[in-house]
């Protein structure tokens, strides 16, 4: 015991006082705090099965100090049984195939589905049977950028003439609010699809529907496919599917091309547009380079003009908001997470200088440096916390509107954050023009 005592460290108030666990527990699936050494194998693999289940999320040990200095001989590795993936009622699907049969205009939009390549792939077959436009904010690769029904971001335009909108693996944070005003803008049918539709972990929610389909999309896609498949045989749609993929691949080529106009026509703006920096960015990249995006501000304009490499799946991934299920600060270290996990990619980390901020720049380019994990940071740096200015359009006559007076949202004087990197051993540069 007089071992033990003399083995701790001089600073337990850090970690005991009030217990780790109750610093986390609003955050967690799962936690707990073991006192004995038994079965702490048992517990390890519960709280990775915890995790690991839909819907997936981080857990909790917080093992004491005494279970860690204490010696075991034997221990023994529990077998373990992991959940089958979560399939929805076949009614359901039957139900939905039904309704996108009979659609003339039904519209799709997802956030996150490209989880599974499984589900990407059937999300293609799926617009491809039935000539289906596609909208999403790309928290991974969830369709193709270059697909015909690819329609980008926005489905505003489209909601109104739309008789059925299907939002899958989209509820965290689906394409409209207020939650009812989508309820004005359109008399479509609302179906989503998701493994938590019922966003249960929000007190409030009311974003409505008329079906909700709890499943994985990796499941229930390849079964609405097929159901889908067998429909079509019987009915007579060919002519209504075919007049929709002529006229939809239309406007999937006149959004491209009226972006690429809107960006050309910045390309002498100085300080650079962030328009024409993502266009450049769009014409070096390829599928040999996986971005991370952690932006706010320009979200959408990086979703419109960095698209050439989002064609395939594991090449791109948002590091907040509702994808991630996180705020600001993750960029870098999941940066570095998918360097580690593909070390012959290049990897991108797109950062506003808000979010740059909230990251642990010095810890994550340590990492870099000490383990040879080259990555490149891009900053998008717009001096200001642009965001914090949204309440504009809620407060139109308030005071920060009449006085010109924004507190929290300017950081300036800026620093060069170019030179950061260099402290690491790294390369930089700040760019003021931008040529091409």
């Amino acid at each position: 015991m007089e071992k033990l005592r003399n083995a701790w460290p001089p600073y337990l108030s850090f970690t005991e006082v009030g217990g780790q666990r109750r610093l986390v527990d609003h955050y967690v699936k799962w936690s707990d705090a073991p006192d004995s050494n038994v079965n702490i194998l048992s517990i390890i693999s519960r709280a990775f099965d915890i995790a690991s289940a839909d819907v997936k999320g981080p857990t909790l040990l917080s093992i004491s100090r005494e279970l860690l200095f204490e010696k075991v001989k034997k221990i023994r590795i529990p077998p373990r049984s992991s959940p089958t993936p979560i399939q929805s009622d076949p009614s359901m699907l039957d139900k939905l195939a039904e309704l996108l049969i009979k659609s003339d205009l039904p519209i799709i939009y997802t956030r996150y589905l490209g989880r599974s390549p499984t589900a990407v792939e059937a999300l293609i077959e799926f617009a491809n049977i039935l000539s289906v436009p596609v909208f999403e904010a790309p928290g991974y690769m969830n369709f193709p950028t270059n697909h015909p029904m690819h329609l980008g971001y926005n489905i505003n335009p489209y909601a109104s003439e739309a008789d059925l909108i299907l939002v899958i693996d989209a509820s965290g944070w689906p394409p409209w609010h207020p939650p009812s005003s989508i309820l004005r803008n359109s008399s479509a049918k609302i179906v989503f699809m998701d493994l938590d539709p019922l966003q249960v972990k929000y007190s409030i929610y009311n974003y409505p529907s008329h079906s909700s389909i709890k499943s994985d999309s990796s499941l229930a896609l390849p079964s609405l496919v097929e159901l889908v498949k067998e429909k079509i045989s019987k009915g007579n749609i060919a002519d209504k599917v075919e007049k929709r993929r002529k006229t939809l691949s239309i406007k999937h080529e006149e959004i491209r091309e009226r972006w690429r106009r809107e960006a050309l026509k910045v390309k002498d703006d100085s300080p650079i547009d962030a328009q024409w920096f993502c266009f450049c960015i769009n014409e070096v990249i390829d599928e040999n380079i996986v971005i991370v995006h952690e932006m706010i501000s320009y979200g959408e304009t990086i979703y419109r003009l960095i698209e050439r490499n989002r064609n395939a799946s594991g090449i791109w991934f948002k590091a907040a908001g509702p994808v991630a299920h996180t705020g600001l600060g993750q960029g870098l270290g999941v940066a570095l997470g998918i360097k580690l996990a593909k070390p012959e990619k290049a990897v991108i980390a797109l950062e506003g200088d808000e979010a740059f901020n909230y990251n642990p720049v010095i810890a994550a380019y340590g990492l870099a440096q000490e383990y040879s994990l080259p990555f490149l940071t891009i900053i998008f740096n717009n001096q200001s916390h642009v965001s914090k200015k949204h309440h504009l359009k809620f407060y139109p006559e308030g005071w920060s509107a009449r006085s010109g007076t924004f507190y929290g949202v300017y950081c300036k004087p800026t620093p060069n954050y170019a030179k950061i990197a260099e402290i690491f051993d790294g390369y930089s540069e700040q760019l003021r023009i931008l040529r091409w």
